[in-house]
């Protein structure tokens, strides 16, 4: 349940509407805890589970449907949790400080001091998702020692509410919810909150585990900013669908399974181009900012309406920016850890999209995003079982920028070798390795910028329009003794690189190509692979050296 992106409070506020309370029941104890017969008492009995700790009082006082809030500004870990975490907590302070009487050895507690200082009087909730409660906000001043000699200050505005009992109920008031507001940032640097002392307990659940419906949200809109696509799919459940939006069906499909959502997704947050259904190209995403903020949703409605608010930045330098209602719908499970923790799991079921409405403009979709991102390559690059096709991929990945196919095409050891002549003025030694190609190409093919040799900036990569013109018909085993093992062919290079300020370097000149073989299981077969281990660029073309540069020239500025 990690979760450390900040929620705006209208929109905590709203998620807090549509969620409900809690996450689980807590198991029942053998013993029948004290009742307390007011809302004070119901607080002193808080003060004495914390001070003599101790799981079974603490139980005693917990409504079923507890909420604990932590801190918004805090990075805890934790947006709030229900009955089964706040319990759990206790147990394990009520162990370590049971442990600590008889052996004080590490860092257990040996003992803690709470005192909750009012700073109100009790008065009527007005918050909707604790409804019939009584709020009061009391100050912690405590301290916690540990046997290593450590103090942790507790300190902060606390907000309790508590549930007064029905006429024919005897389980007397109940705190229904506990706000933490955060630490004093007054006192020194050993003052914690007493979320933070909460969670050096709590049960850490695996990364990515959505407790409630407010974690949801929390969890998509960082997954979805942060380019997340691990989290991003954790978040979906096996029988996940997304319809897209009226306007946007029949370009395509309808909806997409859970499966073709996963497999879009990784191209829109794994920064790939892609390809629509009519084939055309999609540059890869520099950057992705998204907001979801929650719409008043009807009760009938499963989930809630979400607004969708986003923008993304291209690779080569265009943009777009989205802004749509969405209906998405989370559901829960129970699950059972094998040290016998129980938390509830949220994943989202559907999603769908409306369109932009009546007498509104007709802005990018969410769904046309996806929509724009639909394949990997129409055409795909087939498995390099010859020198003539592994030429034929890298001219392919050069031309669509795609950095992914080209490290597939370079042997582990390979090596790119500068002109002779040009060593000096291009200033990179005469040869660089496979890691550094791929360092210069990723610059180059996702648009960043590079540098030229007088220390100027150079511009992204816009474009590249690139042919190589065999200069024999044949692959040539007589290679150079430092090249054997390959087998070698020359080639004219004809390229055009535009970048984004317009310029253009047009780009001449021989070059060598040296590849290897080696026998790869592909599948169920197995096929002669050829790779390019070794690449002599032998400088541009001198008979139009004023208008061109050489291949190694344009790499070396990235």
């Amino acid at each position: 349940m990690r979760c450390s992106m900040r929620v705006p409070l209208p929109f905590l506020v709203l998620a807090l509407l549509w969620t409900g309370c809690g996450d689980d029941p807590i198991r029942p104890l053998q013993s029948t805890p004290r009742v307390a017969t007011s809302a004070d008492e119901l607080v002193e009995f808080l003060s004495e589970a914390w001070n003599s700790p101790s799981e079974q009082r603490l139980t005693g006082i917990l409504h079923p449907d507890f909420v604990f809030v932590l801190p918004e500004n805090e990075d805890l870990g934790f947006v709030e949790w229900g009955t089964n975490q706040e319990t759990w907590v206790m147990r394990q302070l009520e162990a370590s400080h049971a442990a600590a009487q008889d052996n004080p050895a590490d860092d257990r507690v040996v003992s803690v001091v709470i005192d909750l200082i009012a700073q109100a009087v009790w008065s009527p909730s007005d918050d909707a998702r604790f409804p019939g409660t009584s709020t009061r906000i009391y100050y912690v001043d405590g301290q916690v020692t540990y046997s290593n000699g450590d103090v942790d200050n507790v300190s902060g505005l606390q907000r309790l509410f508590a549930l007064p009992p029905d006429d024919d109920s005897e389980d007397g008031f109940q705190l229904l919810a506990w706000q933490d507001l955060g630490r004093d940032e007054v006192k020194g640097t050993r003052n914690v909150s007493w979320s933070k002392l909460k969670t050096l307990y709590a049960y850490q659940l695996p990364d990515g585990v959505a407790t409630s419906a407010l974690d949801v949200w929390t969890q998509l809109e960082r997954a979805l900013t942060e380019r997340d696509m691990d989290a991003y799919e954790r978040l979906l459940l096996d029988d996940f669908t997304f319809t897209f939006a009226p306007a946007d069906v029949g370009t395509s499909r309808e909806d997409l399974t859970r499966a073709a959502e996963v497999d879009i997704m990784s191209r829109v947050l794994g920064g790939s181009f892609g390809f629509d259904s009519n084939g055309d190209f999609q540059p890869s995403i520099g950057s992705l900012e998204v907001q979801l903020t929650l719409l008043p949703t009807p009760a009938n409605i499963t989930g809630a309406y979400v607004q969708l608010d986003g923008a993304a930045s291209y690779a080569g330098g265009t943009s777009d920016t989205w802004s749509r209602r969405q209906h998405i719908s989370p559901v829960s499970e129970q699950v059972e850890t094998t040290e016998g923790f129980q938390y509830t799991r949220w994943q989202i079921k559907s999603w769908s999209e409306f369109d932009a409405g009546a007498g509104k403009a007709q802005v990018s979709s969410w769904g046309s995003l996806k929509l724009a991102y639909e394949f990997a390559d129409p055409q795909p690059y087939p498995t390099a079982d010859s020198p003539d096709i592994l030429v034929q991929n890298f001219v392919k990945a050069w031309n669509e920028r795609n950095g992914l196919e080209y490290e597939r095409l370079l042997d582990g050891e390979f090596v790119f070798f500068f002109a002779p002549q040009e060593v000096e003025d291009i200033g990179h030694g005469s040869f660089w390795d496979r890691s550094r190609e791929l360092q210069s190409v990723d610059k180059m093919f996702n648009s960043q910028p590079g540098t030229r040799p007088d220390g100027g900036l150079q511009d992204p990569v816009h474009t590249i329009n690139l042919e190589l013109i065999s200069q024999s018909s044949a692959w040539s085993p007589e290679v150079p003794d430092e090249f054997s093992g390959t087998v070698g062919k020359t080639f004219e290079v004809a390229m055009s690189v535009t970048y984004t300020n317009g310029d253009i370097s047009e780009v001449s000149g021989l070059q060598e190509f040296y590849v290897s073989q080696a026998e790869e299981t592909i599948g169920t077969e197995t096929k002669t692979v050829f790779r390019l281990k070794f690449w002599r660029d032998l400088g541009r073309d001198e008979v139009k050296a004023t208008t061109t540069d050489s291949w190694g020239a344009v790499k070396g500025r990235f």
